[in-house]
């Protein structure tokens, strides 16, 4: 199955803080995981995303931290075929294209906006317990929340994410039949000539008393302007050379 490259708007690299001088300037990576939304369990997501991270000595806080830091390009699933909409994956689709199976003109753009921005905090915090639960139990102390009470230490936090996405959005879409299935592609695309971002910035520790994680999440967006702003279809990306893109081409506010 063709895999997607990270989609137009990947410039938004550029806005990720630097790395600390102790990283020795890890490269980009291109991966692919998979996740399954906040609300619609069952249904696994497969993202292809940009990613870098680094685990150094971090001499003022005097313990080693890791960073992480990710861009999301396009998202795939499989869709139930014959459709079945009570299926956690046709439930899914139902939800972003409500005229599905018959149709995917109308698509919910506001609800691609929201499956974008769960899917990219669910891969951080997954992310986050992946690399907890490869640790040692001693070193696995260095991610635990302060005591008494599960405190946060944002400035000295062990583990953070960084993440970034076009603030002026729209969505390429197209449904495949490929290797006898069939798939949804969507890619987020930004909109603008002049390329506009926001900074996700999510520092977590894991709280043993309760076995669940922390989180404190900031968000930073450039000033820019969405307005009067439409997507060109053509920018679209290919998938397969039988794959039709259809496009939203609405430009819609991103970050908030």
């Amino acid at each position: 199955m063709p895999v997607q490259a990270v989609s137009q708007g990947a410039d938004c690299l550029n806005i990720l803080p630097p790395l600390p001088p102790g990283c020795n300037n890890p490269q980009w990576v291109d991966e692919l995981h998979y996740v399954e939304a906040t609300y619609f369990s069952g249904c696994e997501i497969r993202i292809n995303v940009r990613k870098r991270s680094c685990t150094y000595f971090d001499p003022i806080c005097g313990k080693t931290r890791t960073v992480v830091q990710f861009y999301v390009g396009g998202i795939d699933w499989i869709i139930p075929d014959p459709p079945d909409i009570f299926s956690p994956c046709g439930q899914l689709t139902k939800h972003l294209f409500p005229g599905w199976p018959n149709d995917f003109d109308n698509v919910r753009v506001d609800r691609l906006q929201e499956l974008y921005k769960n899917i990219q905090e669910v891969l951080a915090d997954q992310l986050f317990m992946d690399h907890y639960n490869s640790l040692n139990l001693l070193d696995q102390q260095t991610m635990h929340c302060a005591p008494p009470d599960c405190q946060m230490p944002v400035e000295c936090s062990a583990f953070t994410v960084h993440y970034s996405m076009p603030k002026c959005v729209a969505f390429c879409y197209s449904q495949c039949f490929i290797d006898g299935l069939y798939h949804m592609f969507i890619n987020q695309m930004s909109c603008t000539d002049n390329l506009v971002c926001c900074l996700h910035t999510r520092n977590y520790c894991y709280c043993p008393a309760t076995e669940q994680i922390k989180v404190v999440e900031s968000i930073n967006t450039q000033i820019g302007s969405c307005e009067s702003s439409v997507f060109d279809p053509s920018m679209c990306p290919v998938v397969t050379p039988n794959c039709t893109w259809r496009a939203a081409t609405d430009c819609s506010i991103n970050c908030d």
